[in-house]
Formats: structure tokens, C-alpha cells, sequence
């Protein structure tokens, strides 16, 4: 109520929590995400919605692995099928124009990771774990690391936490960034609405 009483003429959601509510909640001025995971970052319809992820995009994280793990070529994924499962082509195409294959399983139940960790072993060189409320979960990560010890891959995590429990590289965002970007998103949109009163 006080946010509706200042009558923004924009409204920056930080995180996913907060998006929910945005998303259900708001009405008129334009919202712009900060932070999230679940939400579309690209504009739905023309300065309505727009934002910056939490997770880097694919193509970025294997520039990573191809310039600090060199030797791998094959690094396999696993994505939440309710949650992800729409990003299995976007990420199995980003891996040929840089020398990489990448093997992107939708798993939905414990059972589907496990068949799909059976036809890895052996196959991939690394594994990437991407922010996803089924893989992260510490029981599933945990499944992970014995499969990356048992076969000798290493896993390559969304944030520096997870380090400590059996990751051995991070890629993630920095803060920072996040910020100046969502900044830029708003003072481009201001810019825009000030050109469109003008005009």
C-alpha cells in the first residue's frame, strides 16, 4: 500500500519471492526483475517486462569450463522437467560453437536422475550443476558428488556454497553486476517514457 501510494513509475522486484508477488499483485507501471531465476528476463510485451537473472546465461558458463577446465568437451546437465525442462534445447545449442557437446537430461523423480547418470558414466567430462529446486536440493547434490568421485568428473556449481560440498569450480554473478545492470534497465526505460511524453 505505501509503494501504490508513492505511484512509481517503475517497480524493481529483487528476487524470486518478491517477483511472485509482483507478478500477482501489481498492476500499471512497468516491473523490472532483479535477481530472479524463475521469471522471463526478455521484454513480454514493450517496456513491460524486463529484468536481470541470478544465473549466467549457458553460453557464458561453458566459455568458463572451455577456458579454466580445457580438456572437456562433453559436460552434462540436469534440469528440473517442471521447472526447466524448456531450456534443454537453448543449452544443448550452445555448446557446438564453442567445441563443446552438451548432454541436457530433464529429470522429474530420483529415478529419472539415476537412469540418467547410468548412460552418462564414462561419457562426460564434467558436470554442471545450474540453479534448479530439484538439483540443488542437498540430497540430490550430494548423489552428484558420488557420482563425480566414482567416475572422475568434476562438478562445476551456480554459487560459491556449494564449493565446500564436493564442487570443485563456480560460475556465478556477482552482485555488483546484477545491480548496475538492473540500473541501466531502469535509467533506458526512464529514458524511453520521458522521450515518449516529449514526442
Amino acid at each position: 500500500q505505501q509503494i501504490r501510494g508513492l505511484k512509481p513509475k517503475i517497480l524493481v522486484v529483487v528476487g524470486d519471492d518478491a517477483a511472485d508477488w509482483a507478478g500477482k499483485n501489481w498492476h500499471g507501471s512497468p516491473v523490472i526483475y532483479s535477481g530472479t531465476l524463475r521469471h522471463a528476463v526478455r521484454d513480454i510485451s514493450p517496456g513491460v517486462v524486463r529484468g536481470v537473472s541470478l544465473e549466467l546465461g549457458i553460453g557464458q558458463q561453458l566459455k568458463v569450463i572451455r577456458d579454466f577446465l580445457p580438456n572437456v568437451k562433453i559436460v552434462g546437465v540436469f534440469l528440473d522437467a517442471s521447472f526447466n525442462g524448456a531450456r534443454q534445447k537453448e543449452m544443448e545449442a550452445a555448446g557446438p560453437p564453442l567445441g563443446m557437446t552438451v548432454w541436457a537430461e530433464p529429470v522429474a523423480q530420483n529415478k529419472d536422475l539415476t537412469r540418467a547418470l547410468n548412460s552418462m558414466g564414462g561419457k562426460i567430462d564434467a558436470l554442471l550443476v545450474v540453479f534448479d529446486p530439484f538439483v540443488t536440493r542437498p540430497e540430490i547434490f550430494q548423489y552428484l558428488v558420488r557420482f563425480s568421485l566414482l567416475h572422475r568428473v568434476p562438478i562445476v556449481v551456480p554459487a560459491y556454497s556449494f564449493l565446500k560440498n564436493g564442487g570443485v569450480m563456480s560460475i556465478e554473478s556477482r552482485y555488483e553486476s546484477i545491480g548496475r545492470q538492473t540500473a541501466g534497465l531502469v535509467k533506458a526505460r526512464s529514458a524511453a517514457e520521458f522521450q515518449a511524453v516529449n514526442a
